[in-house]
C-alpha cells in the first residue's frame, strides 16, 4: 500500500516538475510572428495563434 502512495507522489511531483512550470508556451495552430510571418512554436512575445479552423479569433503570447 504505501508503495503505491510513494509512486503517486512521485508522479504528482514530476508532473509539476515537467509541465506546471514550463516557460513555453505553445501554439497548436498557426503561430504568426509580429511580421505577420508564420513561425514555429513556441511563441514568443508579440506571436499571435490561430488555434484552427473551428476558432475564428486568435490568441496572443500573454494569452
Amino acid at each position: 500500500m504505501w508503495a503505491l502512495v510513494i509512486l503517486g507522489l512521485f508522479q504528482a511531483v514530476g508532473g509539476l516538475a515537467n509541465h506546471a512550470y514550463a516557460k513555453d508556451v505553445f501554439c497548436p495552430g498557426v503561430n504568426l510572428g509580429p511580421d505577420g510571418e508564420e513561425h514555429p512554436s513556441p511563441m514568443e512575445p508579440g506571436d499571435r495563434c490561430h488555434p484552427g479552423r473551428d476558432s475564428p479569433g486568435t490568441r496572443s503570447f500573454d494569452e
